[in-house]
Protein backbone atom coordinates (compact mmCIF):
# COMPACT_ATOMS: atom_id res chain seq x y z
CA UNK A 1 0.00 0.00 0.00
CA UNK A 2 1.32 3.44 -0.91
CA UNK A 3 0.64 6.56 1.09
CA UNK A 4 -0.11 10.00 -0.31
CA UNK A 5 2.26 12.79 0.59
CA UNK A 6 0.99 16.32 0.20
CA UNK A 7 3.48 18.76 -1.32
CA UNK A 8 2.72 22.43 -0.95
CA UNK A 9 4.46 25.66 -0.09
CA UNK A 10 4.23 27.34 3.28
CA UNK A 11 1.07 29.35 3.61
CA UNK A 12 -0.86 31.52 5.94
CA UNK A 13 -4.60 31.55 6.11
CA UNK A 14 -5.08 35.23 5.30
CA UNK A 15 -5.01 38.57 7.07
CA UNK A 16 -7.75 37.68 9.57
CA UNK A 17 -6.73 34.04 9.82
CA UNK A 18 -4.39 32.05 12.01
CA UNK A 19 -0.95 31.52 10.43
CA UNK A 20 0.07 27.95 9.58
CA UNK A 21 2.60 25.98 7.56
CA UNK A 22 1.87 22.91 5.46
CA UNK A 23 3.87 19.89 6.62
CA UNK A 24 5.57 18.16 3.71
CA UNK A 25 7.31 14.82 3.21
CA UNK A 26 5.29 12.71 5.66
CA UNK A 27 2.99 9.72 5.22
CA UNK A 28 0.31 8.00 7.28
CA UNK A 29 1.68 4.78 8.82
CA UNK A 30 0.34 1.55 7.30
CA UNK A 31 -1.24 0.38 10.56
CA UNK A 32 -3.30 3.59 10.99
CA UNK A 33 -6.83 3.07 9.69
CA UNK A 34 -8.14 6.44 10.87
CA UNK A 35 -6.67 9.38 12.76
CA UNK A 36 -7.96 9.34 16.36
CA UNK A 37 -8.00 13.15 16.50
CA UNK A 38 -7.12 15.87 14.00
CA UNK A 39 -5.04 17.72 16.62
CA UNK A 40 -1.65 16.18 17.48
CA UNK A 41 0.30 17.87 20.25
CA UNK A 42 3.29 15.62 20.98
CA UNK A 43 6.14 13.96 19.12
CA UNK A 44 5.23 10.61 20.68
CA UNK A 45 1.63 10.82 19.45
CA UNK A 46 2.85 12.03 16.03
CA UNK A 47 5.32 9.15 15.61
CA UNK A 48 2.56 6.58 16.19
CA UNK A 49 0.59 8.02 13.26
CA UNK A 50 3.11 9.30 10.70
CA UNK A 51 6.43 8.46 9.13
CA UNK A 52 9.00 10.61 7.34
CA UNK A 53 9.42 10.48 3.56
CA UNK A 54 12.60 12.41 2.68
CA UNK A 55 13.74 12.61 -0.92
CA UNK A 56 17.02 13.59 -2.54
CA UNK A 57 17.70 17.16 -3.54
CA UNK A 58 16.87 20.62 -2.33
CA UNK A 59 13.95 20.77 0.12
CA UNK A 60 13.93 16.97 0.35
CA UNK A 61 13.67 16.72 4.12
CA UNK A 62 10.35 16.63 6.02
CA UNK A 63 9.13 19.97 7.34
CA UNK A 64 10.51 20.36 10.88
CA UNK A 65 7.96 20.42 13.69
CA UNK A 66 8.87 21.69 17.18
CA UNK A 67 6.20 20.21 19.45
CA UNK A 68 7.38 22.41 22.33
CA UNK A 69 6.09 25.43 20.35
CA UNK A 70 3.77 23.95 17.70
CA UNK A 71 1.05 21.39 17.16
CA UNK A 72 -0.28 19.66 14.06
CA UNK A 73 -3.74 19.55 12.54
CA UNK A 74 -4.13 16.56 10.23
CA UNK A 75 -7.02 15.28 8.15
CA UNK A 76 -7.09 12.08 6.14
CA UNK A 77 -9.43 10.17 3.88
CA UNK A 78 -9.87 6.40 3.55
CA UNK A 79 -7.50 4.42 1.37
CA UNK A 80 -8.41 4.74 -2.31
CA UNK A 81 -7.26 3.96 -5.82
CA UNK A 82 -8.48 7.39 -7.00
CA UNK A 83 -5.91 10.20 -7.07
CA UNK A 84 -7.07 12.52 -4.30
CA UNK A 85 -5.57 15.78 -3.11
CA UNK A 86 -6.39 17.72 0.03
CA UNK A 87 -5.45 21.39 0.11
CA UNK A 88 -5.78 24.01 2.87
CA UNK A 89 -8.19 26.90 2.37
CA UNK A 90 -8.15 28.74 5.71
CA UNK A 91 -7.55 28.53 9.43
CA UNK A 92 -9.50 31.09 11.45
CA UNK A 93 -11.62 31.65 14.49
CA UNK A 94 -15.39 31.73 14.32
CA UNK A 95 -17.66 33.99 16.38
CA UNK A 96 -17.52 31.47 19.26
CA UNK A 97 -13.68 31.52 19.28
CA UNK A 98 -13.47 27.99 17.82
CA UNK A 99 -10.57 27.32 15.46
CA UNK A 100 -12.00 26.34 12.07
CA UNK A 101 -9.76 24.56 9.56
CA UNK A 102 -11.26 24.64 6.07
CA UNK A 103 -9.81 22.40 3.39
CA UNK A 104 -10.70 21.24 -0.09
CA UNK A 105 -10.73 17.72 -1.48
CA UNK A 106 -10.13 17.17 -5.17
CA UNK A 107 -10.46 13.75 -6.78
CA UNK A 108 -8.82 12.75 -10.03
CA UNK A 109 -8.44 9.56 -12.01
CA UNK A 110 -8.17 5.91 -11.09
CA UNK A 111 -4.65 4.69 -10.29
CA UNK A 112 -3.07 1.23 -10.23
CA UNK A 113 -2.01 1.67 -6.60
CA UNK A 114 -3.75 2.77 -3.43
CA UNK A 115 -3.10 5.91 -1.40
CA UNK A 116 -4.23 7.36 1.89
CA UNK A 117 -4.87 11.03 1.08
CA UNK A 118 -4.07 13.39 3.92
CA UNK A 119 -3.17 16.96 4.74
CA UNK A 120 -1.15 18.19 7.69
CA UNK A 121 -0.61 21.76 8.85
CA UNK A 122 1.58 23.15 11.64
CA UNK A 123 0.18 25.76 14.03
CA UNK A 124 1.73 27.81 16.84
CA UNK A 125 0.72 26.45 20.29
CA UNK A 126 -0.39 29.95 21.29
CA UNK A 127 -3.44 29.38 19.08
CA UNK A 128 -5.67 27.25 21.28
CA UNK A 129 -9.38 26.48 21.16
CA UNK A 130 -11.94 23.93 20.14
CA UNK A 131 -11.04 22.65 16.66
CA UNK A 132 -13.65 22.31 13.93
CA UNK A 133 -12.99 20.83 10.47
CA UNK A 134 -14.81 22.10 7.39
CA UNK A 135 -14.48 20.21 4.11
CA UNK A 136 -15.33 21.97 0.86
Amino acid sequence: MFMCIIFSSCQTSGSKGIPFRVAERYFVNNDVKALPSPKICSQEEFDKLFGCAPVMGKNGMPTPIDFSKEYVIAVSKPETYISTFLSPISLKRDKDKNIVFTYKVKSGTKQTYSIVPFLMIIVNKEEQGNLLLKEL
